[in-house]
């Protein structure tokens, strides 16, 4: 987590650079296969359903550190190891905006459709609810969880430190 706190400018300009590659390259394939008659929006909401899938995936899903030689980070999500550091407030709030900016874009280009935002909203409220902070830790229906790591203890108590 040391390369999120010491990326700075050029980490949080290639996390949104990358973005708006995919968004233009996106417009640009549903202009090009549909006769400019495919609805912007769509592009907005394809760009904010692989934001979702991609971002939930490597900071809720994936586990552990590359960089961690001890294997202390090995049963936590990269959130979950952010969560634990103090100068990661900046890093947190752009991973919880950029969503939001997101869900935002499709619903206004698509004229607050009830359709469009319905699905995008549910999209930006899977991806913020994993960044609460009730949910560190948390493992949905038990997916997700590591074995000898995240079992529940024997004595019933759904605490994992007594």
């Amino acid at each position: 987590t040391d390369w999120l706190e010491n990326g700075g400018f050029l980490l949080l300009g290639t996390y949104i650079g990358g973005i708006f590659i995919f968004q233009l390259v996106t417009a640009a394939i549903l202009d090009a296969a549909y006769d400019a008659s495919f609805p912007l929006y769509w592009s907005w909401t394809i760009t904010n359903a692989v934001h979702c899938l991609l971002s939930t995936t490597y900071l809720h899903w994936l586990k552990g550190s590359l960089f961690d030689d001890q294997g202390e980070m090995a049963a936590l999500t990269l959130w979950e190891q952010l969560e634990g550091r103090s100068n990661t407030v900046v890093v947190k709030r752009t991973l919880t905006v950029v969503p939001t900016l997101l869900c935002y874009a499709a619903c206004h280009f698509s004229e607050y459709s009830w359709n469009v935002c319905v699905w995008n909203i549910v999209l930006w409220a899977i991806h913020v609810a994993a960044k609460l902070p009730f949910m560190n830790g948390v493992r949905v229906f038990g997916i997700n969880r590591t074995t000898g790591i995240d079992d529940v203890p024997v004595d019933g108590s759904s605490s994992k430190h007594d």
